[in-house]
This record gives C-alpha cells, sequence and structure tokens, in this order.
C-alpha cells in the first residue's frame, strides 16, 4: 500500500492511530500513522482529517 492510499483510507476510523509522542507536549490531538518508512502525523478536526506532515523514517521527531 502507498503512503497516498493509506492516507485516503483514514476518511474511516481516523481514531485507530495513536497519538503521536510529539502530542505530550502541544496536546493538540496529533495521531500517527506508521506505512513503511514514512510517518503521517495528522489530526482529527470534526468529521476531516488534516495531515500535518509525512516523515521519512530517517528524519528527526521534532514538530
Amino acid at each position: 500500500m502507498s503512503v497516498i492510499e493509506a492516507i485516503e483510507k483514514l476518511d474511516k476510523l481516523a481514531e485507530r492511530c495513536p497519538l503521536a509522542p510529539e502530542d505530550l507536549d502541544i496536546q493538540r490531538g496529533i495521531r500517527h500513522l506508521i506505512i513503511g518508512d514514512y510517518r503521517v502525523l495528522y489530526v482529527i478536526e470534526g468529521d476531516a482529517v488534516s495531515v500535518l506532515h509525512i516523515r521519512h523514517g530517517r528524519h528527526d521527531r521534532k514538530l
């Protein structure tokens, strides 16, 4: 599954993914989805999912 396909599937059960470690400081409900070597950071806003960032696994986990 590609990163885009996985993101498109977030419209169903977006809450299945855990809160991201970065959310401990910010507390905005930032969640993360891991797809292979990539992490997708997103928030759920009402009925919409907003992707904040897509990161490759080699990069630091900083917002």
